[in-house]
């Protein structure tokens, strides 16, 4: 499943309309078929709670992504190699706006990964797929990847990371 969440949380961070099927969040592990009729007996809450904290982040419900809603995007960081994507989401950028979603697409943990952020400072992890919401990481004043600032981060096999701009 941790690809499936990952896959939803590239989706709902990504510029334009997400695409999403009806039920989709039901049936992770099966393909969309119209041939059958969904079985609303079957529910893996995980799943359902992540895509409903995901859509209040897209929509910028609680005010702290409003990037998410933005037009503009830059790719941060992309270490093919280890398979790690990081990019920013803007409207009018600052506290707030600036939002980046950081994704490891391999089965390697990264305990200790270094990004390059756009701006020094407090950044809130939003969402994390591995559950560890909520904690407030520094951006150092250190130029890394062509950006003004670098954080290092601590990312699991197959997570994505929703970060807002706190100052």
């Amino acid at each position: 499943l941790a690809r499936w969440h990952q896959a939803a949380t590239l989706l709902l961070t990504s510029p334009g309309v997400p695409l999403l099927f009806q039920g989709q969040e039901r049936y992770p592990n099966k393909a969309f078929s119209n041939a059958h009729r969904l079985d609303w007996s079957i529910l893996d809450q995980h799943t359902f709670d992540i895509y409903k904290r995901l859509l209040r982040l897209r929509r910028n419900n609680d005010g702290h992504t409003r990037g998410l809603l933005g037009a503009h995007t830059n790719v941060l960081h992309c270490n093919e190699a280890e398979k790690v994507l990081a990019y920013q989401r803007w409207s009018v950028g600052g506290p707030g706006d600036d939002t980046v979603a950081v994704m490891n697409f391999s089965v390697k943990p990264q305990p200790r990964y270094r990004i390059g952020m756009p701006w020094p400072g407090d950044w809130k992890v939003e969402f994390n797929t591995c559950g560890q919401d909520g904690a407030v990481i520094y951006a150092d004043f250190s130029p890394y990847d062509g950006q003004h600032a670098m954080i290092t981060l601590s990312l699991e096999r197959y997570s994505a990371l929703i970060l807002s701009r706190q100052d």
